[in-house]
């Protein structure tokens, strides 16, 4: 697997598209070589899904300048360890996490970086809140919050609805106009898109696009 290649080409193929979206290359299960070797490659954004093998990881290349987005399913036991080791966090989805996020962020030279996750096709299966007022609320509540920084969204459609998938990423880009007529221009990010369906996410206004397979490979079983 020459990720090299598929970087160049992943980035050409966005540059027809007029897209400045940023890629994060999601790391998880894959050894710490191949992370340098993508950092090699140019890539600074990296993407984990699991706190502890993350957190090892972290520590592991902290000579490097590498830039960490926490894009998993967050539990409350989980939010010490993503506000002290983490950038940007991308899944947070209730009130609950983003003040036990917000506390334990205290102390740290900056806010945390915060996408809410919206569930845009109401997947019964997924994650994420539901567009309507406790989303209002958090991201209000994250707005103000001390030591969060409010940057957007992040969704992730259900891949067995394919056809739809523009459909949602529309209608994520018009949930972001919403609330950036109400909170400004903190609210520029979208992260969505992944290696199934990022050139439609791109397409749709997405700022950053969550790529594993398609840019680094398959991952061990």
């Amino acid at each position: 697997m020459d990720i090299k290649k598929n970087y160049q080409t992943i980035v050409n193929t966005l540059a027809i598209q007029h897209s400045k979206a940023d890629i994060i290359a999601v790391s998880k299960k894959l050894p710490i070589k191949t992370i340098k070797e993508a950092y090699e490659a140019g890539i600074k954004n990296f993407g984990e899904n699991y706190l502890q093998e993350a957190i090892e990881k972290i520590q592991a290349l902290k000579d490097l300048k590498i830039c960490w987005h926490y894009i998993g399913s967050i539990q409350s036991n989980k939010t010490k360890g993503i506000a002290q080791y983490f950038d940007w966090v991308h899944s947070v989805d209730s009130l609950k996490i983003a003040q036990k996020l917000n506390h334990h962020r205290q102390g740290a030279p900056s806010p945390l970086k915060t996408l809410v996750m919206v569930n845009i096709d109401h997947s019964p299966s997924k994650s994420g809140i539901l567009p309507g007022p406790e989303l209002d609320s958090l991201l209000a509540y994250i707005h103000e919050a001390a030591h969060l920084e409010l940057c957007g969204l992040m969704c992730m459609p259900d891949l067995h609805t394919p056809h739809k998938q523009g459909y949602f990423f529309q209608a994520m880009q018009k949930l972001q106009g919403h609330y950036q007529a109400q909170f400004g221009s903190c609210m520029q990010h979208l992260s969505m898109g992944t290696s199934q369906d990022y050139l439609i996410a791109a397409m749709h206004g997405a700022t950053m696009l969550r790529l594993g397979t398609s840019l680094l490979g398959p991952r061990p079983a």
